[in-house]
Formats: structure tokens, sequence, C-alpha cells
């Protein structure tokens, strides 16, 4: 008899680029394993190296350059090793969260691929640098008036929609204040 629920948690830490692992029987006497495959979406640096990570805060790998991948500064892991995830000191765990909401935000919302940077490092902001053009300051004590949506999805939400509103030029730099709960703010740079 497998131990299905084990033998999924073996799989995931042997092999980090695993998200999810799904294992049931086909009778008579055959299993099958599918999987889901998870993809890099950010690099946290720690000791001179970056460690790739999912949106799920997964970490999969230890590389010497960030790449095309987007950075978090603000946050400093503890203990990283692949296939864990991203674990901090007690003092950075509010950051922590805040990271895990945002990332679960911007995969909701379509918003990864153009993912330049998260900067964490201030307590009551995260600033986003996205496609090369937008620096988003996102206030972390936004609410939503939407139900059932946290206030991270809701305003990064309304800034995919804003990014396309025909007063956005696509060849200008943008400052975008999301610092208070009535609306966004395009500030041209």
């Amino acid at each position: 008899m497998i131990d299905r629920a084990k033998l999924a948690r073996e799989l995931r830490s042997r092999l980090p680029y695993i998200r999810t692992v799904s294992i049931r029987r086909a009778l008579p006497d055959g299993v099958v394993i599918s999987v889901t495959e998870g993809q890099a979406v950010a690099a946290v640096a720690h000791e001179g190296r970056w460690w790739l990570m999912d949106s799920a805060g997964k970490l999969l790998e230890s590389v010497p350059t960030a790449g095309d991948h987007a950075t978090i500064t603000g946050i400093s892991p503890l203990a990283p090793a692949a296939g864990t995830s991203l674990a901090t000191a007690q003092e950075q765990r509010p950051r922590l969260e805040r990271l895990r909401e945002l990332l679960s935000a911007l995969e909701k919302n379509r918003l990864l691929d153009k993912l330049d940077s998260v900067d964490l490092s201030k307590d009551h902001q995260i600033v986003l640098g996205y496609d090369g053009r937008f620096t988003v300051e996102l206030s972390v004590a936004l609410e939503s008036p939407a139900p059932g949506e946290t206030g991270l999805s809701y305003w990064l939400r309304r800034f995919a929609a804003a990014m396309n509103d025909p007063g956005v030029s696509p060849n200008q730099h943008y400052r975008v204040d999301i610092s208070d709960n009535e609306t966004l703010h395009f500030i041209p740079e």
C-alpha cells in the first residue's frame, strides 16, 4: 500500500519545481501520478547568491544572478533550502506575509510576467517595479470595497485595468500612488 500523502511530500521536497502532486490508484494494480510544474517568478538575495522562488513563496534553487526574474528586497531569507518555503526572522514575518499576499494577488490578476522588482523595506508601503515603466507605491493599509477580495488584489486589479486607459501613454514612465482607498494616481516622471 502506498502512503499517497507521504509520497507527494517527498516528491515536492526532492523536486522543488513540482508545485502540486496528485496520486491516485489505477485499478487493478497501477498508480497515476500527476504533477503541476512550478515556475520561478522572483528572486531573493542571500549571501551573494539569489534564490529563485515561485508565486507561493517556495524556494526552487540557488543561482548566481537574478537573471530576468523580479528581485525581492527588504527581506532576508533565513536558512534557505530548495523545496522549502521562504522563511525569515521573527521581526520580518509581517513583510513575509505581505510578500505572500502580494504574489498571490499578482498571480490572480495575471501581473507576474512583467513584474521587475518588489521592495518591502518600508513597513507601511510596498514598492513595485512593473514593466520597466511603472513604479507602483502600495500602502499596506489598503482595504477592498469588494467583498471577499483582499485590498492588494483589488487595487492590483484596478491597476491592471488602468494601465490600458487611453490617458496612460505607453511611452511614458509613471509613479503610481495607491495610498488611499479612493483612487490610483498616475504621476508622469
